[in-house]
C-alpha cells in the first residue's frame, strides 16, 4: 500500500506553452500558418495580411496594427522539429487567443512588474581566444574549429602578422564562421553565421623557446532565429521589441520556465 501524501507543493506545475491558463474570457482567431510556428508564440500579420499569420522578424512586426495575439496549443498536431513542444505546420489553421490568459516559455525570469517584450531576431555567436603571452619564432599553432582541424600556423615575421594567419587558418576551415577579426595584442574574435555555432577545441602551440596557452570566452551566446515569437524581460540588444496591451500575471523562474500571459490585442 503506498504512504499517504501529507504534504503538497505550494506551486503546481503549469503545464506547457499554448495552453489556455484559466476558464476566464477570451477571444480566439484564426489565420493560415505562413511558416512553421510553435505553441505558445507571439504571431503577426503574414504576407497575406487578411489570411495569413507568421512569426515576428523585424521589430516593426511588435507594433498593435501588426500584432495578432498568442498561439494556443493543440492536441491535434505532430510534434515540432526539435524540442518536445509541438507546432503548427505551415498552411495549417492557426488558433490564436487575442484576448486572454495563456502559457508562454519565458526566455528570462519575468514577473508581473516586468515589460513584456518579444524576440524577432537571432544573435549570432560570439567567441574570442586570448593568449597570455606573445608568440615567439619556432612555434606553431593548431586547433580545432567544431571539430575540423585548422591549417597549423608557423610564427611569422610578427605577432600580428601570425594573428593574420591564425585568423585565416579558422576562416579557411569552417563555413560556419562569418569573421574573424583581430581585437588586440594577443587576441582574435569570431563571429559565427546566423544559427550557427563555434566550437574551439585543442588549440595548442608546439616549437620555440616558450608556448602562449589560449584561452576562450564566450561574448555573446547564440540565440537561435527559431526562438521568434517568445517572451522575455528586456529588448536584448535590440533582438526583441515591447509587446503592448499585454502583463505578466503569473511569474517565470527563469530562462525555458512558463510564464501566464495575459494578451489584450
Amino acid at each position: 500500500m503506498s504512504p499517504a501524501q501529507f504534504s503538497y507543493p505550494e506551486d503546481q506545475e503549469l503545464g506547457i506553452p499554448g495552453q489556455l491558463a484559466d476558464s476566464g474570457p477570451k477571444n480566439v482567431i484564426s489565420r493560415l500558418a505562413e511558416e512553421d510556428i510553435p505553441f505558445g508564440r507571439i504571431v503577426v500579420l503574414g504576407s497575406n495580411k487578411d489570411r495569413q499569420a507568421k512569426l515576428p522578424n523585424t521589430s516593426e512586426d511588435i507594433t498593435p496594427k501588426k500584432v495578432l495575439g498568442a498561439t494556443l496549443h493543440s492536441h491535434a498536431r505532430e510534434s515540432s522539429k526539435s524540442d518536445s513542444f509541438t507546432s503548427y505546420k505551415k498552411g495549417e489553421s492557426v488558433s490564436i487567443l487575442k484576448n486572454g490568459r495563456i502559457l508562454m516559455e519565458a526566455e528570462t525570469a519575468m514577473t508581473p512588474e516586468s515589460d513584456v517584450y518579444v524576440r524577432f531576431a537571432g544573435k549570432k555567436e560570439v567567441q574570442t581566444i586570448r593568449w597570455d603571452s606573445d608568440f615567439v619564432s619556432g612555434n606553431t599553432i593548431e586547433g580545432q574549429v567544431n571539430r575540423k582541424e585548422i591549417m597549423p600556423t608557423p610564427f611569422t615575421n610578427s605577432q600580428n602578422d601570425t594573428l593574420t594567419h591564425i585568423s585565416n587558418a579558422i576562416m579557411a576551415a569552417n563555413m560556419n564562421i562569418e569573421s574573424v577579426v583581430i581585437t588586440g595584442d594577443r587576441e582574435i574574435t569570431m563571429t559565427s553565421s546566423i544559427d550557427a555555432t563555434i566550437t574551439l577545441s585543442d588549440f595548442m602551440i608546439t616549437g620555440g623557446n616558450s608556448q602562449a596557452v589560449g584561452t576562450v570566452d564566450y561574448k555573446i551566446k547564440r540565440v537561435p532565429t527559431s526562438d521568434q515569437g517568445k517572451i522575455r524581460v528586456d529588448s536584448d540588444n535590440g533582438t526583441a521589441a515591447k509587446l503592448l496591451h499585454s502583463s505578466i500575471r503569473k511569474s517565470a523562474s527563469g530562462a525555458d520556465s512558463i510564464a501566464v500571459l495575459e494578451v489584450n490585442l
